[in-house]
């Protein structure tokens, strides 16, 4: 009347024999656990993506944030990918570039440690850039560079 009940294992080698669904359940649900790691560690080591690390002259800045990265030229007109292009060229203007003396922004930041490494390559105005900066977390960041590096 009904058609045999299948396992979600059936077709996996070795998975068909009665009383072995359970276990088979067991070493596919680890195999695919795995996989998914080695993906994971894969993209991780192949690090923030395919965007240049160090933009051609005249062509501004590149941002990085964990994974995430951003272009930003902030000559006449603010261009490039990053979300917050004018407040980020805003805050820069303020502090002439310096990545260091960026107003940022008022926090109270009580996220747990997760520290955050920011990247700057290129120039700004003219004057070359390499700034590197590691942050005890995303909260801390924002309130240290406000919309700069907004887009992490």
């Amino acid at each position: 009347m009904f058609p045999a009940r299948r396992t979600p294992f059936e077709g996996h080698p070795g998975c068909g024999a009665p009383g072995t669904a359970r276990a088979c359940g067991v070493v596919v649900a680890v195999k695919e656990i795995m996989l998914a790691a080695a993906s994971a560690a894969l993209l991780a080591a192949m690090g923030p993506g395919a965007a240049p690390t160090t933009p051609a002259p005249g062509q501004g800045l590149v941002l990085t944030a964990a994974t995430r990265t951003a272009t930003l030229n902030c000559d006449q007109v603010p261009r490039g990918t990053h979300p917050l292009r004018l407040p980020a060229c805003t805050a820069l203007s303020a502090a002439n570039g310096d990545f260091d003396a960026l107003p940022g922004q008022p926090a109270v930041c009580r996220v747990p440690y997760q520290p955050v490494t920011v990247t700057a390559e290129g120039e700004f105005r003219g004057q070359p850039v390499h700034w590197r900066k590691k942050f005890a977390n995303s909260c801390v960041l924002r309130a240290a560079t406000g919309p700069v590096f907004a887009f992490a």
